[in-house]
């Protein structure tokens, strides 16, 4: 696709023409030189002088009510296009425009030239919209506006424009290793390769599932359903909103990291022995930020191991206690178990004359009846222990256990406690450290020149310690939303499965439900073969790139990644 032309007619903050009064014609038909075609062409400007526009303005002709959303309803695109009119200063505003585009599209070997004009007029507070499509000059009279639409869709998808529109923000956003550069080149390659169509047929069944009549239960679970619906699209719309917030807030901290850079060059050339300094203190400042993050991941680490039980030893001892009580009990128990086992080989020793032959006495048989019975009660006296009921025998551990547990409970109040405080300590003191190098750092020097520069580096500083806060928080947001968007996609399905459940097999509730599980499954395998697709094809196009054939032997793409 070669764009030829464009002209804008009372769009955004282009007028007309001021000699014909028609609309401001762009070529844009690319002039080559030499054997070099140039097929790409850029637009320069200070902020504010209507390169996003333009850019909006092409993809308003080219996808329609798509500019402004997915889901947007036609009163809202109407407003917008309303809004899209010029206004003038003084004269009478214009109460009509459009915008036209021209470009040459080959399809199935053949070039064909295509003009698309979409327009509009407001006339008595109502607003009336027209787009019309010539092929070679011929005017397509057998299409209406929405075949027409969906023509322009087919023809040019609507992922492509994101890949080959940008404004200066967008590619330095897609160059960079960013969040939101990743999340833009997935949500395009998404669009680009028709998975979001399939992700958009779900949600339409979810709508005709809810909209099916039924009653008793599955009407319920049909309410249920379209309330999820809604909800999963407003959490879906907010992530997005917060989406593009954090492609903005990247981009702006890109730009105040490079005036960042030029003022500490310039302070560097100018600032003499305060930049020397300066610099020396700006590499302990970042050294001391690495410390510290150091720092804290090794209390973080220790908080997530014994630590959290050094702040109770009152339960700890406790804990020991009742170990060395059960340990007892069992001990005795065994004993006792031991003893009972064999009282009676011991009462036959006792009551014989062999036993009492070796050592040399012989009481009578009473005697001997009355040293064993006292034999016996001394040693059950000796080995008696303390007696726990069922419900008393807390832990009941085995020796093994109850030995780490012991080696827990002494390093849980003996070393980690020690070595917390003094990864704690030292963190301070870091802190202290990084925070007095800081006031160095912003202390304005003495030397007039270098005054101006050090000040709008520290103002530049602030801004960009403001927007890495604002930042964070953005991605904060955004985690919650996705694990949001993760539950009440959980709670869709569960309740597609029930409905699918109480439903017979023929019915159009059933189908629609199954039809789901199938648009799943499909996904996944469309997904794997069409990023299969794009990895050869940039290895293809990498190698030729290369002028070797074999540089890269192959690309893999995780198909979970663009989700």
């Amino acid at each position: 696709m070669i764009i030829r032309q464009v002209k804008l007619h009372n769009f955004g903050i282009y007028s007309s023409d001021p000699e014909s009064n028609g609309p401001l014609s762009f070529d844009l038909q690319p002039i080559p030189a030499g054997n070099f075609h140039r097929p790409i062409v850029l637009f320069r400007g200070k902020n504010g002088v209507g390169k996003t526009t333009f850019v909006e303005a092409i993809r308003l002709c080219l996808h329609g009510s798509l500019v402004v959303g997915s889901r947007v309803g036609q009163q809202e695109f109407d407003n917008y296009l309303m809004r899209r009119i010029h206004r003038k200063q003084g004269d009478a505003a214009p109460d009509s425009a459009g915008v036209e585009v021209i470009f040459d599209y080959v399809t199935l070997g053949r070039k064909r030239l295509v003009r698309v004009r979409r327009d509009w007029q407001v006339a008595e507070g109502r607003l009336t919209k027209r787009v019309e499509l010539w092929e070679d000059g011929d005017q397509r009279q057998d299409l209406d506006e929405d075949q027409i639409d969906q023509y322009l869709r087919e023809l040019i998808p609507p992922g492509i424009l994101d890949l080959f529109f940008f404004d200066g923000e967008k590619v330095q956003t897609l160059a960079e290793n960013t969040e939101a550069g990743s999340i833009l080149l997935a949500d395009t390659i998404r669009a680009l390769l028709g998975l979001d169509l399939v992700d958009q047929l779900g949600q339409d069944l979810d709508i005709y599932i809810a909209r099916q009549e039924s009653h008793g239960e599955v009407k319920n679970l049909q309410s249920e359903l379209e309330n999820l619906a809604a909800q999963i699209q407003g959490v879906q719309d907010a992530l997005n909103a917060n989406r593009r917030r954090v492609s903005e807030v990247e981009a702006q901290i890109a730009t105040l990291n490079a005036q960042i850079e030029i003022q500490t060059q310039q302070l560097a050339s100018q600032g003499g022995h305060y930049a020397n300094r300066r610099q020396a203190l700006q590499e302990q400042a970042d050294r001391l930020k690495s410390e510290i993050e150091a720092q804290r991941r090794q209390v973080q680490n220790l908080c997530g191991e014994l630590m959290p039980f050094a702040i109770v030893p009152e339960l700890l001892s406790e804990v020991s206690d009742q170990l060395e009580i059960e340990r007892q009990h069992k001990q005795a128990q065994a004993a006792r178990q031991a003893v009972s086992e064999n009282m009676e080989s011991l009462r036959e020793r006792f009551v014989g004359d062999d036993y009492w032959a070796t050592i040399g006495i012989n009481p009578n048989p009473v005697e001997r009846n009355i040293l064993y019975e006292k034999m016996v009660s001394d040693l059950q006296e000796v080995i008696a222990g303390p007696e726990l009921a069922s419900q008393d025998l807390l832990l009941d551990v085995s020796e093994q256990e109850r030995l780490i547990l012991l080696r827990w409970i002494d390093a849980a109040t003996g070393d980690v406690p020690i070595t917390f405080a003094e990864a704690v300590d030292r963190l301070n003191e870091l802190e202290r450290t990084l925070e007095s190098t800081s006031e160095d750092l912003s202390r304005a020097p003495e030397e007039i020149l270098i005054q101006p520069i050090v000040e709008e580096l520290a103002q530049l500083n602030r801004q960009l310690g403001g927007k890495q806060r604002e930042l964070e928080a953005f991605r904060e947001e955004n985690a919650r939303l996705e694990r949001q968007l993760a539950q009440l996609d959980m709670q869709r399905n569960r309740v597609r499965l029930q409905i699918s459940e109480h439903e017979a097999e023929t019915s159009r509730l059933y189908m629609a439900t199954r039809t789901q599980d199938l648009l799943s499954a499909y996904r996944e395998r469309l997904a794997q073969r069409k990023v299969g697709d794009v990895a050869m094809l940039l290895r293809q196009r990498f190698n030729q790139l290369c002028r070797k054939e074999s540089f890269l032997d192959q690309v893999e793409i995780d198909p979970t990644a663009s989700r």
